[in-house]
C-alpha cells in the first residue's frame, strides 16, 4: 500500500509540486547545478546570484530557488501560484501526504493569518510546506511553497536549531 501511495504521489504531485526533477541531490556545487540545467535546456531560465548564494529558476510558472552555502547546494524551494482553490487544496493535501510518508510527524507551525506552515524532520532533511492564501472566495490566489533543507550540508547550527523547534511543536 505504501509503495502504491508513493507511486501515485510521484506521478501526480511530481508534475505539480514536490519531489520532482527540479529537486536536485544536495552537496552539488553551483557549477554542477548549472550543468544539470543546461543539459535540460533550462539554463536560459536560470539567474545565479553569487553574492547571496542563490540560484533562481523560473520556467513555465514554476519558481525554484536553489540555496548554496560555500557553493554547496543545501536547500531547494519550489513555489507555485494557483488561481483555482480546488487544485491548490489538492496539491496541498498531496504534499502533506508526501511529508507524512515513512510515518513522519507533520507539525503545524505558528504562522500569520492567511498562511499555513507545516514541517517535518526526516533523517537527513527538513521538509516545509507554506501555503499563503492572498485571494478571495471569488478570486482565489494561493501560493504553495515546498522547501527541502539538507541536515548534512549548509549552515548546520541554523538548520539543527530549526529541526529542534519543529520537533518541540505539537499539532
Amino acid at each position: 500500500m505504501k509503495q502504491l501511495l508513493l507511486t501515485a504521489l510521484t506521478l501526480f504531485a511530481g508534475g505539480l509540486l514536490g519531489q520532482n526533477a527540479m529537486f536536485l541531490p544536495f552537496g552539488q556545487t553551483s557549477e554542477e547545478v548549472l550543468a544539470y540545467m543546461d543539459a535540460r535546456d533550462y539554463a536560459q531560465y536560470v539567474e545565479y546570484i553569487a553574492d547571496s548564494g542563490h540560484m533562481q529558476l523560473d520556467v513555465r510558472g514554476q519558481e525554484v530557488l536553489y540555496v548554496f552555502d560555500e557553493d554547496i547546494l543545501y536547500a531547494v524551494e519550489d513555489q507555485r501560484q494557483f488561481y483555482d482553490k480546488d487544485l491548490a487544496d489538492h496539491v496541498v493535501e498531496t504534499c502533506l501526504d508526501f511529508m507524512a510518508l515513512e510515518e513522519r510527524r507533520v507539525r503545524n507551525l505558528d504562522s500569520p493569518s492567511g498562511q499555513s506552515h507545516y514541517a517535518t524532520v526526516a533523517d537527513d532533511r527538513i521538509i516545509e510546506l507554506v501555503v499563503i492564501d492572498q485571494g478571495t472566495r471569488k478570486a482565489p490566489d494561493i501560493r504553495v511553497r515546498l522547501k527541502v533543507t539538507s541536515r548534512l550540508y549548509g549552515p548546520r547550527m541554523q538548520t539543527e536549531a530549526f529541526a529542534a523547534q519543529v520537533a518541540r511543536r505539537g499539532l
